[in-house]
């Protein structure tokens, strides 16, 4: 298991702000007006994968069958934060990185049913902020709620279904599981 390399939580109150700093950034350093994605490379790009019950999540930056961001804070490169937003970009959480005794960049966080404004949660997507390469978004992931009749996700899917391989922007393989919840989805496919 990799180790928690998540070492501080801002105030939610300030979770815009950073947001819009890195969109600030992006645009002046980085000269995109928008987050960099799969079709920039997998390395940087934040994937989440989600729990049975689609009440937590965990992101790993890079592909897992592929090349994996690193965390080296001596050379200097590393995930500096990560961030979740659901479907109407309402930030649901967001942490700060330490690069000390860690090779991966990853972080877990708890998928509410609703988010700050009431609405119902019903996709996650990450972000990530390199300190070199600047603002990265990973693809959509579609969350719902659990049948309480089944073990299984709603509609009885089995978790070899809830299992999927998507070919992203370019042809790139990316990989969402989702055990025995809803199958995982991806936006622009």
């Amino acid at each position: 298991a990799a180790a928690d390399c998540a070492v501080s939580s801002f105030h939610p109150d300030t979770w815009p702000s950073l947001h819009a700093d890195f969109s600030r950034l992006q645009n002046a350093v980085f000269l995109s007006d928008v987050p960099f994605d799969e079709s920039n490379g997998e390395k940087h790009v934040p994937y989440i994968t989600v729990t049975d019950e689609n009440s937590n999540g965990s992101i790993i930056v890079g592909n897992p069958e592929g090349e994996i961001h690193p965390m080296d804070g001596e050379a200097p490169h590393w995930i500096t934060e990560i961030y979740v937003v659901d479907q109407t970009g309402a930030i649901l959480d967001l942490t700060s990185l330490d690069p000390t005794n860690v090779d991966i960049a990853t972080y877990e966080f708890d998928i509410p049913e609703k988010n700050a404004n009431g609405d119902d949660v019903t996709s996650v997507k990450a972000y990530a902020w390199c300190n070199i390469h600047g603002l990265y978004e990973g693809p959509t992931v579609e969350v719902a709620a659990v049948s309480s009749s089944s073990g299984n996700a709603a509609a009885g899917t089995s978790e070899a279904e809830n299992s999927a391989l998507h070919i992203g922007k370019n042809g790139r393989k990316s990989v969402v599981l989702a055990g025995a919840a809803i199958v995982a989805g991806l936006n622009a496919l």
